[in-house]
């Protein structure tokens, strides 16, 4: 199998890739509501998404403001799973809002795969000192009784420690709720459920560097 492979065209102001390649954005570091197609394992030693096979976009309208579509067959019957993104920096924080509708689908390694969902979000990102940021998603259900929604959010800060070449620290709380008649996706059965995670890191030279992490549910 094939870990990322794409074909890409561009120019100053406009980007065309197709093939297995990274969807992935937002401002959220460890937890990713726009996540749509992570499949990262963030707990693990290199935390990649291997990607997802599809057709991605991108017009950009200045270096920090770019709109971009993307459309990633769901590999059940003729189903494709489209969505579009905005993205500028506004008083000098990093802006942006999202918009996927997603079908069931069979791609079984990433998150909502079987959940027929509207989506809709947005994350903002600045620096004062330390950073901060916040992410958003709504999903509605379309194939559940009465359309239930889940909503989740992340918020997280995160500093640079003048300790050698940089001591990295990292916090970010995570929240996700669902109505009842939301399809179960953790097998605890729990319409809440709340996540703290802590990281630091350092560079050792020029190529490697420790890395330490917990999460506490």
């Amino acid at each position: 199998d094939l870990f990322r492979a794409w074909l890409r065209v561009e120019n100053e102001k406009f980007k065309l890739g197709g093939g297995r390649q990274r969807i992935l954005f937002g401002s959220g570091a460890l937890f990713r509501p726009l996540g749509f197609f992570d499949n990262r394992n963030i707990a693990g030693i290199v935390p990649l998404a291997k990607g997802v096979d599809g057709v991605l976009s991108s017009w950009y309208f200045e270096d920090t403001t770019f709109v971009e579509g993307w459309a990633v067959p769901a590999k059940k019957d003729d189903r494709v799973i489209v969505g579009f993104r905005g993205e500028r920096l506004i008083s000098g924080l990093e802006t942006g809002f999202a918009f996927q509708y997603h079908p069931v689908s069979e791609l079984n390694d990433m998150p909502n795969f079987n959940l027929d969902l509207t989506q809709v979000g947005y994350h903002i990102k600045g620096e004062y000192g330390a950073g901060f940021w916040n992410e958003s998603r709504l999903d509605v259900q379309q194939n559940g009784s009465g359309k239930p929604v889940r909503f989740d959010t992340v918020v997280g800060t995160d500093y640079t420690f003048a300790v050698g070449s940089g001591l990295h620290v990292l916090f970010e709380y995570f929240v996700s709720a669902r109505e009842q008649q939301f399809t179960v996706v953790d097998r605890f059965n729990q319409r809440t459920i709340q996540q703290l995670g802590f990281s630091m890191d350092q560079p050792v030279g020029i190529a490697v560097v420790w890395r330490f992490f917990s999460f506490y549910d």
